[in-house]
């Protein structure tokens, strides 16, 4: 009866185990992937307000014709509450297109959360 008893804890500590090496290896590769989206964070909906295509800058308007962003003038255009960039959303049916630009209309490489999606 005691190795029968000795056995089942011996079974219970390696199950444990096995269970906690499970849950450290989903936390560390939740932590790492959240580590690689966190550059698409610093683009936040909240920090850029809605403005006029009258106040389009004429930099960033020159940037805005080339080719890569058709469409513009029927999207959106977002400039950042401390004035130092600008974020153009362009939308054709369910493609939606984000793209960020410095205060002086240059882009910049970073898309945001990515096509699709709205910065958050």
């Amino acid at each position: 009866m005691k190795k029968i008893t000795s056995f089942l804890i011996g079974m219970f500590f390696i199950s444990m185990a096995v269970h906690a090496q499970s849950n450290d290896s989903t936390r560390s590769q939740n932590s790492s992937s959240e580590r690689r989206q966190q550059p698409s964070n610093q683009f936040k909906q909240q920090d850029y307000t809605l403005i006029q295509t009258a106040d389009i800058p004429e930099s960033l308007r020159k940037t805005l014709q080339n080719n890569e962003y058709a469409g513009w003038e029927t999207g959106k255009v977002y400039e950042s509450k401390n004035k130092d960039g600008y974020w153009v959303r362009i939308s054709t049916g369910s493609d939606v297109q984000n793209f960020f630009f410095d205060k002086n209309g240059r882009s910049i490489n970073a898309k945001g959360p990515g096509v699709g999606k709205s910065p958050e």
